[in-house]
């Protein structure tokens, strides 16, 4: 799931699609350590069951539901069933909000994505998301999805008893020094990123960043880089038919070896099994 966007195209890579000014993203879920995103994330299950921490609060999703998480709020993937399938959107506000819209319809929908709520769904909800997924319209795909999203906008519009639990984001720390961490580690997970490097770029002394790491995140610098690039190697192990080598090393690994002992020591499968194991379900 990578994000280097070519200027004035559309390009489609790991189940993203990019377009221009803005970006969507849909995909089956991987697990993710805690992050945060400048876009609406929402996620839907359409089997199985999910438990996802958002401010530090974890939530149990059932099949059938969504959850929308608002942009800058911090949340992680935790646990989700096996055989679970689990898609996950990312948008702007300016997806689904048009500048015809009457000002009550747009402040609804500002409102409604403002906070972060759970909510069941209709059967053709579910449909919507799986048009999204296989939207197939070249050039044209930013008008198609912007329309399927503001359809599936107005279904939790149109019948506000399907939101079963919606919370403020409150005055959680999305600050420029925990933005900041997140981007830089993301943007050189690929790269031998150190420490001594992140606090550099924070302004911080080694020993305070690495308190603070542990604080924000609840894990060691090393846990949270591990973390982030297994996520990235399940994607790339799940959406393409890159060699366990290659994946490795384009994950950051300094070795075949050590990507291998730490997947297994994160999954409890190693990453030959798991891609066997989760492409067979497909």
């Amino acid at each position: 799931m990578q994000k280097a966007v070519e200027s004035n195209s559309h390009t489609k890579r790991f189940g993203q699609i990019h377009t221009q000014p803005y970006s969507f993203l849909v995909t089956q879920l991987v697990s993710s350590p805690k992050h945060w995103q400048a876009e609406i994330e929402g996620v839907y299950i359409e089997s199985g069951w999910l438990d996802i921490s958002v401010q530090d609060q974890t939530y149990h999703l059932k099949a059938g539901n969504f959850m929308f998480i608002p942009e800058g709020v911090i949340h992680s993937y935790l646990k989700k069933a096996d055989d679970g399938v689990v898609h996950v959107l990312k948008f702007l506000q300016e997806h689904v909000i048009k500048h015809t819209f009457a000002n009550d319809t747009k402040t609804a929908i500002s409102r409604m994505y403002k906070n972060y709520f759970i909510a069941e769904s209709l059967p053709a909800m579910g449909e919507i998301v799986h048009q999204i997924q296989e939207a197939d319209f070249g050039d044209y795909n930013e008008c198609y999805l912007c329309s399927k999203l503001t359809e599936l906008t107005s279904y939790f519009l149109r019948y506000p008893s399907l939101v079963v639990m919606e919370k403020s984001r409150g005055n959680e720390d999305t600050s420029n020094s925990l933005r900041s961490t997140f981007d830089f580690i993301h943007e050189h997970i690929r790269d031998g990123i150190t420490l001594e490097a992140l606090a550099n770029h924070l302004g911080f002394s080694v020993c305070y960043c690495s308190r603070y790491i542990k604080k924000k995140t609840g894990m060691t610098f090393v846990e949270y880089v591990n973390a982030s690039r297994i996520s990235e190697a399940e994607t790339l192990l799940l959406e393409t038919n890159d060699n366990i080598t290659e994946i490795a090393y384009a994950t950051g690994f300094s070795s075949v070896q050590t990507f291998n002992r730490v997947f297994k020591q994160i999954r409890n499968i190693n990453p030959t099994e798991y891609r066997k194991k989760r492409k067979g379900k497909k």
